[in-house]
């Protein structure tokens, strides 16, 4: 397979990946290490009642110190170094 084919096969499957998460009911918050937002899902409007544009490209630690959330898994993970769920 030629790289350009697979350049092309990937960009597709990203985009297909990225539909098929925009469509789930569940909520999808997406940050790096750091905890800077990198990508949310429709659902996350109806759950958290945030606007996309006002978390992609955000931290989660200014969310919370801004009082926009009270606590956060991604914040909790990266501090202890483990998987986290909380509600």
């Amino acid at each position: 397979m030629n790289n350009k084919y697979s350049e092309m096969i990937s960009e597709i499957s990203m985009q297909e990946f990225i539909s098929a998460i925009n469509f789930s009911y569940d909520g999808v918050w997406i940050t790096d290490g750091e905890g800077e937002t990198l990508f949310v899902n429709n659902s996350i409007s109806r759950i958290t009642k945030l606007k996309k544009k006002e978390v992609e490209g955000r931290n989660m630690k200014d969310l919370v110190e801004q009082g926009v959330f009270d606590k956060s898994a991604t914040l909790i993970a990266i501090e202890k170094k483990e998987v986290v769920t909380i509600t």
